[in-house]
This record gives structure tokens, C-alpha cells and sequence, in this order.
């Protein structure tokens, strides 16, 4: 598609970034923003927060589907084969029988589960999502503690400092 695409990532990158002139025009509160939401160790939090929402997530669905399963009181295995579908179906010679395609045929079967087995499975499951969620919880609380307080700091300083800050990707 395009043969060099350097060009194009940079004029995105540039063009995605603060210039000192920006943070003139800029209320303290905005720089504060900038500064705080855009550095190194705010993108780290962020990303662990987005990682552990995952997980939570994951878990969440394994949780239900483990209940699931209880409720139902069986697993069902599925056996699944692809089979020729010719052209011609009264074709007798296979030598001249075209295959267009394929299609898939599929057997179930349900298989009795063993609830002691399923239920010890479904409370490490549980144990696990509460021990996520305050993981989850606790990163907010951090974040948002740290983006408060690197908040505060960065309206106190000038248009200067701040971008200073915001260039280097740290916080005051």
C-alpha cells in the first residue's frame, strides 16, 4: 500500500504531540491534564489497569460458564468432520465426480460431570476473581491518587516547566 511509511508515522506522531506555543494556549488545568495523563509511569498504570480489566473479564466468563455447566449437570463433546459436497450428486464415477466444496457434520454427546470436582474448580475460580477485582480496585485507587496529586503539582508551575514535563514524559 504505501512504500515508505516512516513519513506518515511521524507526521502522525508530530502531529499528535504538544508544542510549547499549545501550552501557552492552554488553561493551567489542561496543561495539568496533559502532563499528567500523558506520562511515562500514567501510561504504565493505565495499561495495568487495562490488563487487570481483562483479566477480570476473563475470569468473569469462566466463572459463568463453570456455573453454567453446573446447572446443566453435563458437558456436551462435539465430534466434527468436513464431508465432500459434489457437483453432480447421482455421479457414479468418481473420476469425473467434481467437488465443489465442503461441508461440516457434527456429532454431540453429553457427558455427566463431577459436581465435587466442578464446584471445587468453580470456588478457586470465584477466589480468583475477588482477588482480581481488589487487584483492579486498588490500581484505580493508586491512579487516581497519583493523577490528583501530579495534578496539583503541575498547576503551581509555569507554562515552561510543565512542558518540560510533558516533553520528558515525567511528573513533578
Amino acid at each position: 500500500m504505501f512504500k515508505n511509511p516512516l513519513p506518515i508515522l511521524l507526521t502522525f506522531v508530530l502531529g499528535c504531540t504538544a508544542t510549547l506555543e499549545d501550552f501557552y494556549g492552554m488553561s493551567r488545568y489542561k496543561r495539568a491534564d496533559i502532563v499528567c495523563s500523558e506520562s511515562e509511569i500514567a501510561r504504565e498504570r493505565k495499561s495495568k489497569i487495562s490488563q487487570l480489566g481483562n483479566e477480570f473479564r476473563k475470569i468473569q466468563l469462566n466463572v459463568d460458564q463453570k456455573k453454567e455447566l453446573l446447572e446443566r449437570g453435563y458437558r456436551i463433546h462435539r465430534y466434527c468432520r468436513q464431508i465432500p459436497i459434489q457437483i453432480e450428486p447421482n455421479c457414479e464415477d468418481n473420476d469425473d465426480c467434481a467437488v465443489q466444496g465442503y461441508t461440516q457434520s457434527c456429532e454431540e454427546t453429553p457427558v455427566a460431570i463431577n459436581y465435587d470436582y466442578e464446584e471445587k474448580k468453580l470456588q478457586q475460580l470465584e477466589d480468583s476473581l475477588d482477588l482480581t477485582k481488589y487487584s483492579l480496585n486498588a490500581a484505580e485507587v493508586v491512579w487516581e491518587l497519583a493523577y490528583a496529586e501530579c495534578h496539583k503539582k503541575v498547576q503551581a508551575l509555569s507554562v515552561q516547566e510543565s512542558f518540560r514535563y510533558y516533553e520528558s514524559g515525567r511528573e513533578p
